[in-house]
């Protein structure tokens, strides 16, 4: 069912960051619970397990970790929360579903203790390009 990348122009709403990077594929190292919380967003059904909770709402799958939402996830879009913690576990998950519902090498990162997103804004050469930009909780991927 993950036909989401449609929604994805490719464009870029004036970032503040300006690094630009060229993918480069990086193997991929989802928890057992990530794929658990990805096999419920795309067959969009509820699903908890530990701290991880995936809810349906109408055609949107609603992400909550700890109880605190993360993820909105519906056909068209990717919306983004940090839930108030910008934990590695938060991250993991959120790249968990770019990984799988957005376009390939499209992540959260950090650096000197900031959340970015690394999103994707077109081909250069044959080789996709991304910028980071910051991190902001309810922003859509």
């Amino acid at each position: 069912m993950c036909q989401w990348h449609k929604w994805h122009k490719g464009g870029c709403d004036s970032p503040r960051s300006v690094s630009y990077y060229i993918h480069t594929t990086q193997p991929n190292q989802m928890r057992k619970i990530e794929a658990q919380m990805i096999d419920a967003i795309h067959d969009m059904r509820d699903f908890q397990s530990g701290n991880t909770k995936v809810v349906t709402e109408g055609d949107t799958s609603v992400v909550y970790l700890h109880g605190h939402k993360i993820a909105e996830v519906d056909e068209d879009s990717i919306r983004l929360f940090d839930g108030g913690y910008q934990s590695k576990t938060t991250k993991s998950r959120l790249n968990a579903i770019l990984s799988t519902c957005g376009f390939a090498g499209e992540c959260v990162v950090q650096k000197d203790f900031n959340w970015f997103y690394r999103k994707f804004v077109g081909a250069m050469n044959g080789e996709s390009v991304f910028i980071l930009k910051d991190f902001e909780s309810g922003m859509f991927a």
